[in-house]
């Protein structure tokens, strides 16, 4: 009975896995909905294809026709995470989860050119209101609440004080 159903388990795994030569055209189906880091494409796809070394190669490809690229993917990130309200570190901590190298993360901040403290003001209002809190317990908990979505204690201090 185990027998069956691990060899039923493995026809739906072949059923589903994807052949060198529709590599592209998943890579691309994805890649058309939003943008991608190489490393979510890797790990997305490689359970499904037939050979990681293939769809490595096309997306070696893909960079090259600057289809995918890692730089676009992470000013897009960026600007998606600020408009949900993040800060600079938890973004940067994000991307680097995603494999994206020190130097497109640090280029993709310097070409967005976004106002984090005016972000963190308003993020502030939306949260707590105009009024200002008198209680150092409060206050302690609006700190942490800021530094856990990656905004630095010292933009915190200087906007909510």
């Amino acid at each position: 009975m185990k027998l069956i159903s691990l060899f039923i388990k493995k026809l739906k795994i072949l059923k589903n896995l994807i052949k060198n030569q529709d590599i592209r055209k998943k890579l691309l189906d994805l890649l058309s909905r939003r943008e991608h880091s190489k490393y979510e494409l890797i790990l997305k796809l490689k359970r499904r294809v037939e050979s990681v070394e293939k769809l490595k190669e096309e997306l070696n490809k893909l960079s090259e026709e600057k289809l995918q690229s890692d730089l676009r993917f992470s000013e897009s990130y960026i600007r998606s995470r600020y408009n949900s309200g993040f800060g600079p570190t938890r973004i940067k901590y994000d991307l680097s989860l995603r494999k994206v190298s020190d130097s497109i993360i640090i280029n993709a901040f310097d070409q967005a050119d976004l106002n984090w403290t005016e972000k963190l003001k308003k993020e502030n209002t939306k949260k707590y209101g105009v009024d200002k809190s008198k209680n150092m317990q409060e206050l302690s908990k609006r700190i942490k609440f800021f530094v856990q979505r990656g905004f630095e204690k010292e933009m915190i201090r200087k906007v909510i004080n």
